[in-house]
Formats: C-alpha cells, sequence, structure tokens
C-alpha cells in the first residue's frame, strides 16, 4: 500500500503522516453545555487532550466570551465566541479546566434589566 499521501492529490502539514492526526484535531473544542444553574450561566466545553497554556478564555465587550486553543503541531487554532444573554456579566467570569472539560461560570449582573 502506498502511504505517499503527496501522490494521492492532497498534501499533509508538515510533519504529519496520515489523515488521522489532522481529523483527530478538527473536533478540538466542543460546546457541551450553556445554561443556567443557581443564578449563574454555565458554559461548559470538552477539549480533548488539552495540555496546559493550549487554552485562552477572554471577555468581549463585557457580553461574549471568546476560546481559543492552540493545537500541537504547527496546526493553528480553534476558537469559539459564545453570547453572553442580558442580566449576566461576563466581565466577572471565571474558568477552571478539569480532566479535559473547560467550565466558565458567570455571574448574574449586579445591574437590573
Amino acid at each position: 500500500m502506498n502511504y505517499d499521501y503527496s501522490k494521492r492529490g492532497y498534501l499533509l502539514p508538515a510533519g504529519h503522516k496520515n489523515l488521522f492526526e489532522i481529523t483527530d484535531c478538527l473536533d478540538a473544542m466542543v460546546l457541551v453545555h450553556a445554561g443556567e444553574e443557581n443564578n449563574k450561566f454555565i458554559i461548559e466545553l470538552k477539549l480533548p487532550g488539552v495540555k496546559k497554556g493550549e487554552v485562552k478564555v477572554t471577555v468581549e465587550g463585557g457580553w461574549h466570551v471568546r476560546v481559543v486553543r492552540s493545537l500541537p503541531n504547527n496546526l493553528g487554532s480553534r476558537e469559539k465566541l459564545i453570547d453572553v444573554p442580558l442580566g449576566y456579566d461576563a466581565t466577572g467570569a471565571r474558568a477552571t479546566c478539569i480532566k479535559g472539560i473547560l467550565r466558565i461560570i458567570i455571574p448574574k449582573s449586579r445591574l437590573h434589566f
């Protein structure tokens, strides 16, 4: 069997031997849950195989949470922009990542709408 993928009509990024290495990164960040629990807005993302320093969580405009995951082997990054519903203050968000699950907790806003 010919394993030289360049002769099959498509190229792989440098350092990769097969398509499985590439497709494994396609599900690098999957939204598992987003909803209200105990007066907090909870976002949970599945990040299989995540390592320390690969994930960055930022708040944009107080109403959006951006999660960016850097992928190994120069495969770039994946990102999700999650809208926070009215009544919650994304600037007070706290994030933890345990066993590949990123959990972002956003408190209710002190301002009443």
